[in-house]
């Protein structure tokens, strides 16, 4: 599982207490795929809500890195689910 989290310090302030969670993903491995692609499932918050879930199929996991995994969940969950074009 990977978690990602998206966080708000007021005035850069380091503490923790001063944070605010934004959002969070939770990207899991569906169990199939190939040892070079995988599929993946997501679940995005907003919130505390579940805001957008989905997934993503043939992940070229020996190529590409987290940041690519997290582009291609939010082009999914963005764009694609919407109906709108990437800007």
């Amino acid at each position: 599982m990977i978690r990602i989290v998206v966080e708000m310090y007021p005035h850069g302030n380091p503490d923790p207490l001063t944070r605010t969670v934004l959002g969070v993903a939770i990207v899991s491995n569906a169990g199939t795929g190939t040892v070079t692609r995988g599929n993946y499932k997501y679940t995005i918050f907003s919130k505390n809500k579940k805001f957008r879930y989905g997934s993503i199929k043939g992940f070229e996991r020996r190529k590409k890195n987290v940041w690519w995994m997290l582009y291609y969940i939010l082009k999914d969950a963005m764009w694609v689910q919407q109906g709108e074009k990437e800007v």
